[in-house]
């Protein structure tokens, strides 16, 4: 059956919808529509003259009633889940009835416990849902991970986080998001130890307690089978930019911002500086590989896609390094 289906799609156009019509949706449909293998074909929000606003954009999508009919009437192979954290998990319970691949924006799952959830019902049902981390396929990253595999020492992975709580409070999210923040937001940090870490996870130690009922600064230290450490930090209410730092012995790998690449070779303090990616100038930084790669998987060929099995594995170690006092 899956190689008849391999063999069908690659010679069709991949028919791909989308839950949601926000900024992120819009985003997404950018990035597909740019694909020539593509014919981007429905789309379904709760509010409608949102998703009516980007059909006349894009005259090919057609706005559905309901999830329901997006699937049975759009006959889409692929469907995009971009919709607010406190839906996500209720629209994914329901699209998972249908018989379509699933891309998911994070978090799948407002906390752990929630994820693990979802994935058992994704096992039960034998469904392909991918995870859309899309800073694993920023230029960047890619670059400092090919690096790297020609180094063979340990790593000591440095990342620093910030979160505005106060601001984040007055965004109006409701008090169980604001709770589980981390899995919103620091998620996005957190994966990069799972990228850049190799082995598996072997123990943590809390350096600085998280304080849910005074939310201001986390550390922890963080050990893998293979020798390479993690030190997590992060600031819920001072300034400081996000940054991955990768260090072993004859190279220091730099991401600050994210999406640029800066290296140290041997002994040298002279940093050496990669042009940013062109597709994450061009599309919202990630969107347009991660797009390729879902399209490549959805034709048989080779790709890189994150299911949520491996995506929890950083919701895990969020949960971690955020255990309550």
């Amino acid at each position: 059956i899956f190689d008849f289906f391999f063999k069908y799609v690659k010679c069709q156009k991949i028919k791909v919808a989308f839950i949601g019509a926000g900024n992120m949706c819009k985003e997404h449909i950018k990035a597909f529509s740019s694909i020539k293998d593509v014919e981007i074909v429905g789309i379904f929000s709760r509010t409608k003259s949102n998703a009516e606003l980007l059909a006349n954009e894009y005259p090919s999508l057609q706005v559905y009633s309901s999830i329901k009919n997006l699937y049975y009437k759009s006959k889409a192979d692929l469907v995009i889940i971009a919709v607010s954290i406190e839906s996500t998990t209720q629209i994914c319970f329901e699209a998972l009835n249908y018989n379509w691949k699933l891309l998911v924006e994070k978090p799948v799952g407002t906390n752990y416990e929630e994820a693990l959830k979802i994935n058992e019902l994704v096992n039960s049902k034998g469904a392909d849902l991918f995870v859309a981390l899309n800073r694993r396929y920023y230029g960047s990253t890619i670059k400092l991970t090919n690096i790297l595999e020609q180094y063979n020492g340990r790593r000591i992975v440095n990342i620093t986080d910030q979160e505005d709580i106060d601001l984040i409070t007055k965004m109006g999210f409701t008090k169980h998001i604001l709770r589980n923040w981390m899995y919103a937001n620091s998620i996005h940090l957190i994966d990069f130890l799972t990228i850049f870490c190799r082995g598996k996870f072997e123990d943590i130690e809390i350096i600085e307690k998280w304080n849910p009922s005074k939310p201001n600064f986390v550390m922890a230290k963080l050990n893998f089978t293979s020798g390479d450490i993690g030190i997590f930090q992060s600031f819920w209410r001072s300034p400081y930019p996000w940054s991955v730092v990768v260090t072993t012995q004859g190279l220091r790998g730099e991401l600050k911002p994210l999406e640029k690449l800066n290296m140290q070779y041997g002994s040298s303090r002279k940093k050496h500086q990669y042009n940013e990616d062109i597709e994450d100038i061009n599309f919202k930084p990630g969107l347009f590989r991660q797009a390729q790669n879902i399209i490549n998987y959805m034709k048989g060929k080779e790709s890189s896609l994150v299911r949520l099995e491996e995506a929890n594995k950083s919701m895990f170690l969020t949960s971690k390094i955020f255990e309550k006092k």
